[in-house]
């Protein structure tokens, strides 16, 4: 449920930031967007997950084996926190490797 509120958050976040220029968005919206907002600071739920990803799966550089492992670590955690249809999305990236600096 926090989760689904976090992500609901980052949504409404936009939004916040553009009411001031654009006095279209509904104060309900807002107000919806500041309560998730303290909801989230209530939490520390983002604090675990970043804790958990970075202890857990480490640094991972794009195309390597860590890579695939946060990939994997974020797949489990979504569907542990309750999100619908978490599914990976296949796309080529070349891996790139380190040059001679001289």
């Amino acid at each position: 449920m926090i989760a689904r509120i976090l992500c609901c958050l980052c949504l409404f976040a936009a939004s916040c930031t553009q009411a001031q220029t654009n006095p279209t968005i509904e104060s309900d919206s807002l107000m919806t967007a500041q309560r998730l907002s303290e909801r989230a600071l209530d939490s520390d739920l983002a604090y675990r997950l970043t804790e958990s990803l970075t202890t857990e799966v480490g640094p991972r550089f794009a195309g390597t084996a860590q890579d695939e492992r946060a990939r994997d670590w974020a797949v489990s955690m979504f569907n542990e926190l309750g999100f619908e249809n978490v599914r990976v999305e296949q796309f080529e990236m070349d891996f790139w490797t380190r040059g001679n600096p001289s």
